[in-house]
């Protein structure tokens, strides 16, 4: 069972950011934006929100991330149950149009890229309330002050060693939450914007 998860979660990831990129007609944005420019972007961001926050997230921020993350996680896990027959529902002429079977291919790439972006946005919030774990047990002090640390060749001994290995830790965990919340939340606009112009073409092709 656990390999069949893995198997099933890796494909949603690598699906979800491929149609990120592709539209309801199957073409694929190749703009140096998209390919370039908005990871590195991303990236930056999440560099320099860690910058700032220099002591790591208070515990309002954590109760905060944690209750909003379950709520959105519980959305997004109604909106997939319900969604598919919403978002396609395919042609019942016998003889359909070349506009009509262009419209049943424009509705099942919208479903697919519904579903595997919801999907994946519901797989990092889980992600992520899983990595602030740590931070509400308290095992051991959350809030150290990444910026005063300096590194010596020189001084390496066991604390040291535990220091740096502590830090590092708690780089990865800090990055890692700042940068998949920014994810989520580009994730979030995608869905809704594309929802709402996806029903609004389907409402335009009956007038």
């Amino acid at each position: 069972m656990s390999l069949k998860l893995t198997k099933h979660i890796i494909t949603v990831i690598k699906e979800a950011n491929k149609l990120k990129n592709i539209d309801v007609n199957n073409t694929t944005d190749k703009s140096f934006f998209t390919r370039f420019l908005r990871p590195f972007l991303h990236i930056v961001l999440t560099l320099l929100a860690l910058y700032i926050l220099e002591k790591g997230f208070s515990e309002k921020f954590i109760e905060f991330i944690t209750s909003s993350l379950s709520i959105l996680v519980g959305l997004f896990i109604t909106a997939l149950i319900f969604s598919f027959d919403k978002f396609y529902e395919q042609s019942k002429s016998e003889n359909p149009t070349s506009r009509e079977k262009l419209w049943d291919v424009q509705d099942f790439n919208y479903s697919k890229i519904y579903a595997y972006v919801t999907g994946y946005t519901i797989i990092i919030s889980i992600f992520i309330l899983i990595l602030i774990v740590p931070n509400t047990l308290e095992l051991y002090n959350m809030n150290f002050n990444l910026n005063e640390l300096e590194f010596s060749l020189k001084n390496i001994n066991k604390e040291s060693t535990k220091l740096f290995f502590k830090a590092s830790l708690l780089f990865i965990q800090r990055f890692l939450i700042i940068y998949y919340l920014l994810e989520i939340t580009i994730n979030t606009l995608f869905v809704v914007s594309s929802m709402i112009n996806h029903m609004r073409a389907k409402i335009e092709r009956n007038n």
